[in-house]
C-alpha cells in the first residue's frame, strides 16, 4: 500500500479515510504523509488527525478544518 500526497489532499475537511496496511511500517508511512501534507499545503485549511489500530492494521485519517490566521490591517 502506497499513500500519496494527492490522496491526502483529496480528503475534504470534516471527512475521514481509512487505509489498510500489510506491514506496521506502512502505518507509520501514512501518518508521515498526512503530517507532511498539512505542513506543506496550508492553503488546504486542514490538519490531519491520525488514529492507528495496530490490531486491525488500519489507520484512519480525518481532515480537521482550521481557521486561517487573519492579518491585521495597519
Amino acid at each position: 500500500m502506497r499513500v500519496t500526497v494527492e490522496q491526502m489532499k483529496a480528503i475534504r475537511p470534516g471527512m475521514k479515510a481509512t487505509f489498510k496496511a500489510d506491514h506496521p511500517k506502512e502505518l507509520q508511512n501514512v501518518s508521515q504523509v498526512a503530517s507532511y501534507t498539512s505542513l506543506t499545503y496550508p492553503e488546504l485549511g486542514v490538519r490531519f488527525k491520525r488514529s492507528i489500530n495496530r490490531a486491525k492494521m488500519e489507520i484512519t485519517v480525518e481532515a480537521i478544518p482550521v481557521e486561517k490566521p487573519k492579518r491585521e490591517k495597519k
